[in-house]
């Protein structure tokens, strides 16, 4: 007989969310700035993060966040354009 193990629980978009921007405040402490390459992962909470790529996402949804997400953002310096 065969063990049968579950699959992990997907996170939902909320934690996914919560996750990135944890990884983002943890890149600006260290760097300084949000200017993150688009190729660049950050290493939060044992998992690698692709930091880059949500970021430039953000910039490119800007219009359609909510203020707090870009409020969130903005404290970061983030650069929107």
């Amino acid at each position: 007989m065969r063990d049968i193990t579950a699959a992990p629980a997907k996170r939902t978009r909320a934690e996914m969310r919560a996750q990135n921007l944890a990884a983002a405040r943890q890149y600006h402490e260290r760097e300084g700035h949000l200017e993150v390459p688009r190729s660049h992962t950050e290493h939060f909470g044992g998992e690698t993060v692709r930091l880059g790529s949500w970021v430039s996402q953000q910039r490119v949804k800007a219009a359609k966040l909510l203020p707090e997400r870009v409020a969130d953002l903005s404290a970061l310096g983030m650069r929107w354009a």
